[in-house]
């Protein structure tokens, strides 16, 4: 009978734990700090030397707008499904099915804005000459792998290496009687 409650014991600790670790690195990849992003003043001049037409102008600039749109109201979505995901987690009666339906949704969405991108890169191929796409793509290596994104990039991969050094699991040998309180 001892042995029963013991081994009770022990897969309660060890399924309270990974339903811990998730909600911690759940709550965690929000707080992670945000990749690099062109900012308004950077993309200002991205066009300048381009020698853009003005029928290339008001191509690039309207394709731009709806765009944004398109983008922004992805991004809220996928802010509200995330979110919808966190709390269902936290949920002591948590829905499988519901948390699986979260995902794909957020998966769909982030699909969505991939394609949003591609669909972006494949309008300016059309849009501008040869000679302008290529110089376009070196005003961009030239813009966004300056120090900023290079030291952001680095930063990232430092905090994800982090994080999975955090998530290690115990080996067998350290047993869940060596676990500390705050990793319970």
């Amino acid at each position: 009978m001892k042995n029963k409650n013991k081994r009770l014991i022990k897969m309660v600790s060890i399924i309270s734990l990974f339903s811990l670790l998730c909600l911690v690195y759940a709550q965690n990849s929000s707080a992670q700090e945000a990749p690099y992003r062109p900012t308004v003043k950077d993309k200002a001049n991205i066009f300048d030397g381009l020698n853009l037409t003005p029928e290339q102008q008001e191509k690039i600039k309207a394709h731009k707008e709806e765009n944004v749109v398109k983008t922004n109201s992805l991004r809220d979505q996928m802010k509200n499904k995330r979110e919808e995901l966190r709390v269902e987690m936290k949920n002591p009666n948590m829905d499988l099915a519901k948390v699986q339906s979260l995902t794909n949704d957020v998966k769909n969405l982030i699909g969505q804005l991939i394609d949003l991108k591609v669909d972006g890169v494949v309008f300016l191929k059309q849009t501008l000459t040869p000679e302008q796409f290529v110089k376009f793509q070196e005003i961009l290596k030239e813009k966004f792998t300056n120090n900023k994104g290079q030291n952001q990039r680095e930063k990232i991969k430092e905090k994800l290496k982090q994080k999975r050094m955090q998530l290690e699991p115990k080996t067998e040998s350290q047993g869940i009687d060596e676990l500390s309180s705050d990793q319970l």
